[in-house]
């Protein structure tokens, strides 16, 4: 079971309806389940550090339309700004998208044309990353020369873009997939679930040639 907003009254219609185990895929803890933990506030913190270290000192992230992405937009942005608050000379723009490239166009007209607009962004995600890739280049924006980009998810896509993608990965999915089932084996089978019950995966920056 994966949910990334409020998930009590899905648990409580899941136990009605006769689902005893259930593991989750969340942002948070959740009381009592065990729970296999997607942080969302340390891949904005590695995404601003990797930017800075880069020698970028006016960020943007992207902030998704997708209403059901703004809990995680939140926490990511306040990575970033946890990052940010380690050096005095920087800035931080947030950058309305949708993921459509004519909306991508439009921001890339509104916000990064301009004399003094972010150098390194951090996408959100490869989705919307891969957007931008398309759409600074239809303007001939130099991608990492002019405006460094960093995506999350490490999608299979990251190294067929030109430039290849430089994304947070969380782990790959068999490894994600395999602890789910084994939660839910030793559920079925009445074994102890190893405490603590939740399982949070550690990001990991891949480094690719758009930043």
């Amino acid at each position: 079971m994966s949910q990334f907003t409020d998930m009590a009254g899905d648990i409580a219609l899941a136990r009605q309806m006769g689902i005893e185990h259930i593991v989750l895929i969340s942002t948070r803890p959740v009381e009592h389940i065990p729970t296999i933990i997607f942080p969302s506030s340390p891949p904005g913190y590695l995404a601003a550090r990797h930017l800075l270290e880069r020698g970028h000192r006016h960020l943007g992230i992207v902030h998704p339309s997708d209403p059901l992405l703004e809990e995680i937009f939140q926490q990511r942005l306040e990575g970033m700004r946890s990052a940010l608050t380690e050096r005095a000379d920087t800035t931080l723009a947030i950058l309305p998208l949708a993921p459509t490239l004519p909306d991508t166009r439009s921001l890339v007209e509104t916000y990064l044309t301009c004399t003094d607009h972010p150098t390194g962004i951090y996408a959100f995600n490869d989705e919307h990353a891969c957007y931008l890739l398309r759409a600074l280049m239809e303007r001939e924006i130099r991608v990492p020369q002019e405006i460094a980009i960093v995506g999350t998810d490490d999608l299979l896509s990251c190294e067929l873009t030109w430039p290849s993608l430089t994304s947070i990965r969380f782990d790959n999915v068999d490894a994600i997939g395999k602890r789910a089932v084994d939660m839910l084996v030793d559920l079925h089978t009445g074994q102890p679930v190893p405490e603590p019950l939740s399982y949070q995966l550690v990001p990991q920056l891949i480094q690719r040639e758009s930043s």
